[in-house]
């Protein structure tokens, strides 16, 4: 048991050692540029190795960007928000992109991993979307196609507001940036849909 665990651990390294080579090579190269033989030399470890873990650089890639996705689903899913509240926590949208910050500036700068922005308006729009429908007792086909199309344009105002700030404006505080998301949607798309929620009613 203690021989596996100890096995267990230095696999986990092992993994941890060629990704952080990976994304600190993407820094200086382009994906098309790294091969597998540069990346086993920087990491110090033989091909073979490399091949235990992962069948190829794309397989790596994804990997990174599966991990990546499901952290931040792991955020969405706690966030809450209330169509009448006067401030909605978005802290934990904020605290995702300035825990991963230095592996998200290194995968929006490669064209391999142009979806995973994509990706994450989707699934903050899926859980938007879950939101909203909890204020429908009864939503029909139409409703779900209203409600799907709100939560789809917030979530995407949310995510693009994260990228300025990440990408453009990093020493701007975590709550400046929350109490601006907030602000635009009260005073945007938010008034609407509290409108149209009520007429489903």
């Amino acid at each position: 048991m203690i021989g596996g665990g100890k096995m267990d651990l230095r696999v986990i390294k092992t993994r941890q050692n060629i990704i952080q080579t990976f994304l600190r090579l993407l820094e200086t190269h382009k994906f098309e540029a790294i091969t597998i033989k540069l990346l086993t030399t920087e990491c110090q470890i033989n091909k073979s190795t490399f091949y235990r873990n992962f069948e190829d650089k794309f397989d790596l890639s994804q990997q990174i960007m599966d991990d990546t996705l499901h952290a931040y689903r792991r955020a969405v899913e706690t966030l809450p928000f209330e169509l009448n509240a006067d401030r909605n926590g978005f802290d934990a949208l904020v605290t995702y992109f300035s825990d991963h910050a230095d592996t998200l500036d290194i995968l929006l700068k490669h064209h391999f991993a142009s979806q995973v922005f994509s990706d994450m308006a989707m699934i903050l729009q899926e859980r938007l979307f879950d939101i909203f429908r909890s204020y429908v007792d009864d939503s029909n086909s139409t409703q779900n196609k209203v409600l799907s199309l709100y939560a789809g344009l917030i979530a995407n105002n949310l995510l693009t507001t994260i990228k300025w700030w990440h990408t453009e404006n990093p020493s701007l505080s975590s709550d400046f940036l929350v109490n601006l998301m907030n602000e635009t949607l009260d005073q945007g798309i938010l008034p609407e849909l509290r409108q149209k929620l009520i007429a489903f009613d």
